[in-house]
Order: C-alpha cells, then sequence, then structure tokens
C-alpha cells in the first residue's frame, strides 16, 4: 500500500490525463504537494487553474533532460504518462516508441539516482496480448521496468520500489 505523506512533493506523469486528474486531486487533499509533467501546455495551465498550488513542468518524458528537472526533489513517482491511442500508434509509431518505451526508460533510469520513497507505473490490458504498435512499447516498458527488478538495480534505492513493482507485473514473473 502506498503511503501518501503530507508536505511530501510527489511527480504525477501524465498528470493532466483521464487517471492523472482524480490521482493529482486525491494527492492533494492528503496534504501532500504534486508535480506534473507533460506535453499539453493547455492541460498543464487548466490543472494549475484548478489546483493552484501544484508545480506544471512543460516536457516530454522521452527527454532525459526534462525528466532530470521533473524529479528533482521528489519523494514519490506515479508514471501514467504514454501515447495512448491505438490508431495513432501505427501512423506515429516513433512518437509511440519515444513516450511509452523511452520515456518510461528515462523514469526508471532517473530513479536510480534518487532516494524515492516509491515509484508505481501502469499498464494496460494491449501489453498481455500484442497486436500493434502500442501494446508493443507497453509491453517494452513493462519488460524494462521488470528488467530493473531482476537484475536488482533497484535494491540501491528504496525496497519499497522493488515491492510496489512486483506487485504491478507479477503475472510476467511466471515465465521467470
Amino acid at each position: 500500500m502506498i503511503q501518501i505523506e503530507k508536505n511530501k512533493l510527489y511527480l504525477v506523469t501524465g498528470g493532466g490525463g483521464f487517471l492523472g486528474q482524480p490521482l493529482v486531486k486525491h494527492i492533494l487533499s492528503e496534504g501532500a504537494r504534486v508535480r506534473i509533467i507533460g506535453r499539453d501546455e493547455g492541460t498543464l495551465v487548466m490543472m494549475k487553474e484548478r489546483h493552484p498550488n501544484i508545480e506544471i513542468h512543460p516536457g516530454d518524458i522521452s527527454d532525459e533532460f526534462e525528466v532530470r528537472q521533473s524529479m528533482k526533489d521528489v519523494n514519490g513517482v506515479f508514471h501514467l504518462a504514454a501515447s495512448k491511442h491505438v490508431g495513432l500508434a501505427e501512423t506515429f509509431v516513433r512518437e509511440n516508441i519515444k513516450s511509452n518505451t523511452i520515456g518510461s526508460l528515462n523514469i526508471y533510469e532517473q530513479s536510480l539516482k534518487q532516494d524515492l520513497d516509491f515509484i508505481v507505473a501502469i499498464s494496460t490490458d494491449k501489453a498481455a496480448q500484442v497486436v500493434g504498435v502500442y501494446g508493443a512499447t507497453k509491453l517494452c516498458s513493462d519488460k524494462i521496468s521488470l528488467f530493473f527488478i531482476l537484475s536488482d538495480f533497484f535494491s540501491i534505492t528504496s525496497k519499497k520500489v522493488k515491492k510496489l513493482f512486483l506487485g504491478r507485473l507479477r503475472p510476467q514473473l511466471r515465465g521467470y
């Protein structure tokens, strides 16, 4: 179980999305601070207007510098950002790879350099039986997080990270 602690700072990637918006509201209701990173400046501004106390960071998680900047001083990460339109993924393959695979890799690698309380990432049912680009990029993201767990990279950071990832990826561990 994740404990949101008062006055701590949490990064929500994809904080303006359909899952991110209620999560941001919940974190704030617990007395914690929130930073969101996203590409859609209109959504970032809208979120800032709704929640004046949040920090917004215009940027793309596929950019290592932007990830490093957005993760400064955070205590935990909720990684929800993704290019998720299945139809567009087939046409704009590179953008899906950048957001869903490279972006996730950037988040995990930056996590190694910080002492986070936790990192939580979400996946999709499209990664279970891959039939297109979107599912493939999310499967790659899942495999990358699994790689970090199984290779004990996260043992140099918080043990909570490992526990949370394992809870999320348990069905994929059957083959290992």
